[in-house]
């Protein structure tokens, strides 16, 4: 059974946060001797304020804190420099795009005038027809 599993219990543990969550692991897990135990701990933890609030000054737990703020500010810079470089990207690759259009568009119509010249239009006459095409 999942209640006889060390792992479980500890998860159950620390997935609790808040006091009905609490109430509810205690419920549950105090048939259990780990479970027992880490009631208990928790209790006698809570219940001395002056030493919780001792624990969260000590250097381990203000460092742990720092890091847990670097990492979350080191996440979202990467998150930014990736939408950042995304953006950059797609306007690059739409600007390319369009330029490539456009140099297509460009060999393609003066193919299309060279091809009418030879066929003995005039450069006026062609450039007309090929302008009456593209509208």
């Amino acid at each position: 059974a999942p209640e006889d599993n060390d792992l479980y219990i500890f998860t159950r543990f620390f997935a609790v946060s808040s006091e009905d969550e609490a109430a509810a692991y205690a419920t549950e897990f105090e048939a259990n001797d780990l479970g027992r135990e880490l009631i208990r701990v928790y209790n006698f933890t809570v219940a001395n304020h002056q030493d919780l609030r001792a624990m969260e000054d000590s250097p381990y737990f203000t460092q742990r804190l720092n890091e847990a703020q670097l990492a979350a500010a080191r996440a979202e810079a990467e998150a930014k420099g990736e939408a950042r470089g995304k953006a950059i990207g797609e306007a690059r690759g739409e600007a390319r795009g369009e330029a490539r259009g456009k140099a297509i568009g460009e060999a393609r119509g003066i193919n299309r005038l060279s091809k009418l010249i030879k066929d003995g239009y005039d450069v006026d006459t062609a450039v007309k027809m090929i302008m009456g095409e593209s509208l």
